[in-house]
């Protein structure tokens, strides 16, 4: 199942705007793929490392096969099922 990765923390402006988008797309989505919610300031999974995040918001789509892509900032709700469906 392909994984949608968003990146957060507690202290940045833009990720508490981008959360409803986050969270619309995933009601309506959560049958179809993986969501994954990481705050950076608490990462112990190292996955922000893994997918090299500078800056948040940042989201990662995970393909079944392994390969990846992210886009960083406040997207919108298009932007997001786009960057998901590739």
């Amino acid at each position: 199942m392909k994984e949608i990765i968003r990146f957060t923390a507690d202290w940045c402006g833009p990720c508490r705007m981008y959360k409803p988008t986050w969270e619309e797309v995933v009601n309506e989505n959560s049958d179809k793929y993986k969501f994954i919610v990481v705050d950076i300031d608490n990462d112990t999974t190292g996955l922000a490392a893994k997918f090299q995040i500078r800056s948040v918001p940042s989201t990662v789509v995970v393909e079944t096969d392994g390969s990846w892509r992210k886009e960083t900032g406040n997207i919108s709700t298009s932007k997001l099922l786009n960057l998901i469906k590739g």
